[in-house]
């Protein structure tokens, strides 16, 4: 997929390394918070749509969930 950053359009990898750092399904990832950039979502929770704190987006810019909502998703309960 390619995303239009200024002028250039520049691919995932472009901006974000294929260097190990990334989860297995990491373009996809990547994809979809691009997608949420684009459409001014991103930095929210894509379940509550509360802001995700900055220190999580710093270091897992990708992520698309607050902490509360990956945990419940990850415990399998609902929201």
């Amino acid at each position: 997929m390619q995303e239009h950053v200024g002028e250039k359009a520049v691919g995932v990898g472009a901006i974000w390394p294929n260097d190990g750092s990334l989860p297995r399904d990491g373009e996809r990832l990547v994809e979809a918070a691009l997608q949420r950039l684009d459409g001014g979502r991103f930095g929210r929770c894509v379940d509550c749509t509360e802001p995700i704190a900055p220190e999580r987006l710093a270091a897992q810019p990708w992520v698309p969930r607050c902490v509360a909502c990956q945990w419940r998703v990850e415990q399998r309960l609902p929201r």
